[in-house]
């Protein structure tokens, strides 16, 4: 398959994915960069904003919403306790392999929900 050129601006949103959830990964494990002490000061220095919505007929369903950058790019990851996975949005994504915008793409779900399991977002009930 050919290689396709990006524009100046563009990002290879699998690559960004991919990145994104080594980094939680490892911020979940206790490994992130130096300058955090624990893993709430590199949530609050990495995440612009939490939204959570409970469904209030079934206690059980809660969305996360988590804002990592805004106005350029804006890069948001949202998750649905029914699912296993979660969406990633990317403003400026493309698939590098087609050249073809993409602005959203799968991202691993027990990743968030570890996330919010450390955030104290409570499912059950």
């Amino acid at each position: 398959m050919p290689e396709t050129k990006m524009r100046p601006g563009q990002t290879d949103i699998l690559a960004y994915r991919n990145d994104l959830e080594t980094e939680f990964r490892d911020a979940l494990a206790g490994k992130f960069e130096e300058d955090h002490e624990d893993i709430g000061e590199w949530i609050d220095s990495r995440f612009l904003e939490v939204n959570v919505w409970r469904n209030e007929t079934c206690k059980r369903r809660v969305i996360v919403e988590i804002l990592l950058t805004c106005g350029g790019p804006t890069v948001c990851l949202t998750w649905d306790s029914r699912w296993t996975v979660a969406e990633l949005s990317h403003s400026w994504g493309v698939n590098a392999h087609t050249g073809a915008e993409q602005t959203v793409i799968e991202f691993r779900g027990e990743i968030i929900d570890a996330l919010a399991d450390y955030l104290g977002i409570e499912r059950g009930n």
